[in-house]
């Protein structure tokens, strides 16, 4: 994360790429947590873990900051941590990928 304005420790695991509507959707997830980390949460670092199950992939980002608005858990003075569990394979993608037609 180069233009993160704090430490940002990257953990992953998935053994294949994802769809690229995945992709997107965990990429915007991870820049907002980023900002909020930045701008309100006065988080010194931040870990972002990105990892898979066959299913699903989940994405986490925790901060070591004074806690937040945006979070699923934010302990006070433990930071906040934001999950979100997205499908691998989903109908209808956006990039038109489909497991039947590759």
């Amino acid at each position: 994360m180069k233009r993160a304005p704090m430490p940002v420790e990257l953990r992953f695991d998935l053994p294949n790429r994802l769809d690229t509507g995945i992709e997107a959707a965990a990429y915007f997830l991870v820049s907002e947590a980023l900002t909020n980390a930045a701008k309100h949460a006065q988080a010194d670092a931040v870990t972002v873990e990105v990892a898979g199950n066959g299913e699903t992939v989940v994405v986490s980002v925790a901060d070591d900051g004074v806690g937040g608005r945006l979070e699923i858990t934010s302990p006070k003075g433990e930071g906040t941590r934001i999950c979100a569990r997205l499908p691998i394979q989903v109908l209808g993608s956006l990039n038109g990928f489909s497991e039947a037609a590759s």
